[in-house]
């Protein structure tokens, strides 16, 4: 081929792709101007249309896009309407008006998705009004590359307006009405929510109060929905709650009793006052009835049994009818009753409530004649309630769960669960010393609770007492290690209505007994920790740290003292910043160490002595320090060998000073009678006195007793039954009747 028609064909091919290049220029679209706006009509879907290419047009009127976009218009006819746009790779924004092109009023400006998304509205048109819309870039600085193609769309619902959005035609809500549909779509503006909650387009449930508790919910789709329960007749309701709780799709409830024959009127609307016609949406309304049985023990008549033991048992104040105001005026009167007799041991009551804040208060007494214990409101919502007291043996008591205030109604009512332990006696009776001589021993197995001493305005001079300045009401513990390790102590101090005491601490040790231990202390050793601080607790430390002393300036213990070695005696002295009498409280909290727990206290009986008065045999005993005692037992024998009980003798209580006895014995045999008396500790063990005896065949004149007959002559013994005569070596006779 020649070269010139090479030449040639390639000008021509050049030519060619010029010419193809220019005729693919886009053309402007036909409704980049108001004038020219094409008409979507309900029913269009994703008819596409494009802003590329749109001529710079008057400013948008309602400031919200680029001036590069295009235009579509349609006559309302009264229905729902709903327009989405869907943009390709840019970002764009819809604008509705009304009226006409130059005299455009803006209903709405929607960007709310970013490149490729979509835009969408929905509202309800008004017949024969002519609406605007306007597609361009979402921003007013858009410039000819700010463009791109989409699709817009246009859908048509017919209005109904919900057939129950005036009171007077509320749709009846019977019990039993579960996920009945509703809505607030279209609901016409009424007069004003009588109870100032909620919005006026609202519509309306009605039903009549049988005395059952009903509970009403609303389930919303994707709206903000408020509940508003009223009493009375349309134009004359009485609010009874507004119920706000939730967000957007959150469910509205309420539980309460109706009242047998009352009306009431139930109104769904948007939460705010201030709500559109827009505010509104779709739901379910249900309505569900429960019988009211009140409790069974909501009156102090109807009290139900307590005994130790009880665990978690279920109670409930739902229901509980009102009854007379709470004797200790603490609580709600709407309230249920527990009773329970006092055996002399320790009891604990726990009430834990689900759901509500409830008070727990115990009396003792009987109904109508109560004397308040405790009022316990410690804990809130949910909380747990609980009280540890040492009860009088015979005494009744009274527990009363209720709402934790004198305002609370019927509604301020839940379940619970109330348990009652108890605990023998020598865990609870024993205070300590008032002296360090006079320390009592504890032991670490368990949390121990033990009465303080009251009155003693300081402690003992010598002892150094580390950082504790302030020693009202001191008492004085020791406790022997039996097996090595770490060791950590909580005390803590209530009052008797279980409200904390500001506690203070010194412990000394290590030593070799207890004798050792106070020699030392009373001679100014050094304390090993001393701590105080504002609180009702402290910690003490063998081997770890203790707790809130190391910080207090002065306190001793800032180095963590050795553990605890078997066989050492540790002495703890504990006071009380304000002197208010109270009980202690010690228990194990932390490391492997353990304490002897076999030291058996009782009160020493320093003179036993007895005497024949009056025909009656007399016996006394003096106990010095009595702390453990359970009783007493008297025995009596013949011949200091063989022994029966005269009486057994429970004990008065605890005693730091010395106590008497006295008892009578009106049965003995006219012979010698041998006597003693033994102590018993609650675990068994006994400390038993001296043997004393009583010559009971002398009557002080030096006469013996020769024999005793019956009224025929017959020798009997003390036993008989009847008329017994007792003969002396002098010749008197003395004559008695036995039954």
């Amino acid at each position: 081929m020649k070269q010139g028609t090479k030449f040639k064909k390639t000008r021509l091919l050049f030519c060619s792709l010029v010419c193809l290049v220019q005729t693919t220029v886009i053309a402007q679209p036909a409704n980049d101007a108001c004038a020219n706006a094409t008409t979507l009509a309900c029913g269009t879907t994703n008819l596409a249309g494009t802003t590329v290419s749109a001529a710079q047009s008057p400013a948008d009127p309602a400031g919200c896009a680029s001036r590069r976009g295009v235009w579509y218009r349609f006559t309302g006819d009264g229905q729902q309407t709903t327009i989405s746009s869907t943009a390709s790779g840019w970002d764009h924004e819809m604008v509705i008006y009304s009226g006409a092109c130059g005299s455009l009023t803006n209903i709405v400006c929607r960007d709310n998705n970013g490149s490729g998304g979509t835009e969408t509205y929905t509202f309800t048109t008004v017949n024969g009004t002519n609406y605007l819309i306007y597609i361009a870039y979402m921003n007013t600085n858009g410039n000819a590359s700010d463009t791109g193609p989409f699709t817009i769309s246009r859908t048509c619902l017919a209005i109904t307006v919900p057939p129950n959005d005036a009171c007077a035609d509320a749709v009846s809500l019977p019990c039993g009405t579960s996920n009945l549909s509703g809505t607030t779509n279209f609901a016409v503006q009424g007069p004003v929510d009588p109870a100032g909650c909620a919005s006026r387009y609202g519509v309306w449930y009605r039903f009549t109060g049988d005395g059952q508790q009903t509970t009403i919910s609303v389930t919303p789709t994707g709206w903000d929905p408020e509940l508003v329960v009223y009493s009375g007749s349309c134009g004359s309701l009485t609010n009874i709650v507004c119920r706000d709780g939730g967000s957007s799709g959150a469910v509205e409830s309420y539980t309460f009793v109706t009242v047998n024959g009352t009306t009431y009127y139930v109104y769904v609307g948007h939460y705010s006052t201030s709500g559109a016609s827009t505010d509104t949406g779709p739901f379910t309304i249900s309505r569900t009835c429960v019988p009211v049985i009140p409790p069974a023990n909501d009156a102090c008549a109807d009290a139900t049994s307590l005994p130790c033991g009880t665990s978690n048992l279920s109670g409930t104040t739902n229901f509980a009818v009102q009854g007379p105001v709470d004797p200790a005026g603490c609580a709600s009167r709407y309230g249920v009753w527990y009773q329970f007799t006092g055996d002399g041991q320790q009891t604990t009551i726990t009430v834990p409530a689900t759901g509500w804040d409830h008070e727990l208060i115990i009396y003792s007494g009987s109904c109508g004649a109560l004397t308040n214990v405790i009022c316990k409101d410690d804990d809130g919502t949910g909380g747990t309630e609980t009280y540890t007291f040492i009860t009088v043996s015979g005494t009744s008591y009274y527990v009363y769960v209720t709402y934790y205030s004198t305002s609370g109604t019927s509604t301020n009512t839940g379940p619970f669960t109330i348990s009652r332990s108890c605990m023998q006696a020598p865990d609870i009776a024993q205070p300590g010393g008032q002296v360090c001589d006079d320390a009592e021993p504890f032991c670490t197995d368990a949390s121990i609770l033990f009465p303080n001493i009251t009155g003693v305005t300081s402690a003992q001079t010598g002892p150094n007492y580390g950082c504790v300045t302030s020693t009202y009401n001191p008492v004085w513990y020791y406790m022997e290690i039996q097996t090595s390790g770490n060791l950590q102590l909580t005390i803590s101090q209530e009052d008797v209505n279980g409200t904390g005491i500001d506690v203070d601490f010194t412990m000394w040790g290590p030593f070799t007994s207890p004798t050792a231990a106070c020699n030392s202390i009373e001679a100014g050793t050094a304390p090993i920790q001393s701590g105080y601080s504002a609180s009702a607790t402290e910690t003490v430390g063998l081997g770890v740290q203790g707790g809130s002393y190391l910080s207090n300036t002065g306190c001793i213990g800032v180095t963590t003292p050795p553990a605890a070695a078997a066989g050492n005696t540790y002495v703890v002295m504990i006071t009380n910043y304000d002197g208010d009498p109270g009980y202690i409280s010690f228990s194990q909290t932390g490391g492997s160490a353990a304490t002897n727990c076999n030291i058996v206290v009782l009160g020493d009986i320093l003179q036993f002595t007895g005497e024949n008065k009056n025909e009656e045999n007399k016996l006394y005993w003096e106990v010095d320090h009595e702390m453990n005692v359970s009783h007493y037992v008297l025995n009596r024998s013949t011949n200091g060998t063989d022994w029966t009980t005269v009486k057994t003798i429970p004990s008065e209580g605890v005693f730091e000073s010395d106590k008497k006895y006295e008892v009578t014995d009106k049965n003995y045999r006219y012979v010698q009678n041998y006597y003693q008396v033994i102590s018993v500790d609650y675990d068994g063990n006994e400390e038993k006195s001296q043997i004393i005896y009583i010559n009971n065949a002398e009557d002080g004149s030096g006469k013996t007793l020769l024999k005793i007959v019956n009224n025929m002559g017959q020798t009997v013994n003390e036993s008989y039954k009847g008329l017994k005569i007792y003969i002396y070596s002098d010749g008197t006779t003395l004559k008695k009747m036995s039954y």
